[in-house]
């Protein structure tokens, strides 16, 4: 559903809200993750990068959905994020193939965070690594 935002009859600019719902079934299944990354671009100007993690799922009309953002760890080029669970219906609808995308951007208090980078994965393949690591 799209809907226009209005201040009042004739404001100069058009904006609009896009609102998606879906319904999710109960399940409460779990995941717990853990992310942390080495060697970050420095992308302040004065000091490291402010890095946080945003995890989004492909949703069914094919656009990127943020799921879950960790805490931004401040002034680090080498960041072990706090570890959480999230449901597994929340992440990937419970289909452990549905790609699934991990940005990493530096945080900057204006909201105009630079992103240092990304890649897209299913719950599969974070399952496979995570299996791997353990031998």
């Amino acid at each position: 559903m799209t809907k226009p935002l209005t201040l009042w009859a004739n404001a100069p600019y058009k904006s609009q809200i896009i609102i998606r719902a879906e319904e999710i079934q109960s399940n409460n299944e779990m995941i717990n993750l853990s992310f942390k990354a080495e060697k970050l671009d420095k992308k302040d100007f004065l000091g490291k990068s402010d890095p946080f993690l945003e995890i989004s799922r492909l949703g069914r009309d094919n656009q990127w959905q943020p799921v879950h953002r960790t805490e931004v760890r401040k002034n680090t080029l080498n960041p072990t994020w706090k570890p959480f669970k999230l449901n597994l219906n929340t992440l990937c609808f419970n289909q452990p193939k549905l790609q699934i995308k991990i940005d990493c951007y530096d945080h900057d208090d204006d909201g105009s965070h630079d992103l240092i980078g990304g890649f897209t994965t299913t719950l599969t393949e974070l399952l496979k690594a995570e299996t791997s690591q353990k031998r």
